[in-house]
């Protein structure tokens, strides 16, 4: 999505530079897991570096991040980079719990994901509050695929199950989560992507056998 973002606006020029950014923001930002949704702060932050100046616009999710307000970082973040957040963001450094923080957070929580839930007639399972809970994508697809899954008889919960695995199944072959370590290692995406394509066929049968026989 960042490269096709960059190149529907004329900027795919300016990948190179912001992979090359990306190592600053990962070391100087705690060293945040780097998956989802992670992986696109840093992006984020990294092309914002680039295109505005070092650390002249802080993006919210990194900022926040190296704030507290998703947790503790692996390692302090840089005092200076936590300074700049605050200043720009308007908020605190924070050492709460972040699920103190979303449960005071109207648009989060479990009574939010069980709404959603019903609103589309399904039943209130841990595991469709899981894949309600997971973000504003199901919010999306979640009508279509429903009223499509009800017109064809389907098992709504096992549909609705295919939806995240296919999500997250192809994000074998885009490995946003390794960009930053990818740059910090000096490699390119081209280096990885042949084992990326391995695990992508070698998780398919599992993934398959789930949804047919469970």
């Amino acid at each position: 999505a960042n490269t096709q973002m960059m190149r529907d606006n004329n900027m795919l020029d300016k990948y190179p530079a912001v992979i090359a950014a990306m190592s600053e923001v990962v070391l100087r930002g705690g060293f945040g897991t780097s998956v989802t949704p992670v992986s696109q702060f840093y992006f984020q932050q990294a092309f914002n570096n680039v295109i505005f100046g070092p650390w002249k616009k802080m993006s919210d999710g990194y900022g926040k991040m190296i704030l507290g307000y998703f947790g503790k970082t692996p390692v302090p973040p840089d005092p200076e980079l936590v300074a700049i957040a605050a200043e720009q963001l308007g908020l605190k450094p924070t050492t709460r719990d972040p699920r103190e923080i979303n449960d005071e957070d109207p648009t989060k929580g479990l009574a939010v994901a069980q709404a959603l839930i019903e609103s589309e007639g399904l039943p209130v399972t841990d595991e469709n509050v899981f894949i309600a809970a997971a973000g504003g994508q199901w919010a999306v697809q979640g009508p279509i695929v429903t009223e499509a899954a009800m017109q064809l008889g389907a098992d709504i919960p096992r549909v609705a199950m295919s939806v995240a695995i296919g999500e997250v199944w192809t994000n074998a072959i885009q490995p946003l989560y390794a960009v930053p370590v990818l740059a910090i290692a000096g490699l390119h995406i081209r280096d990885i992507m042949g084992y990326c394509v391995v695990a992508l066929l070698a998780i398919a049968p599992i993934y398959l056998v789930a949804l047919a026989f469970f």
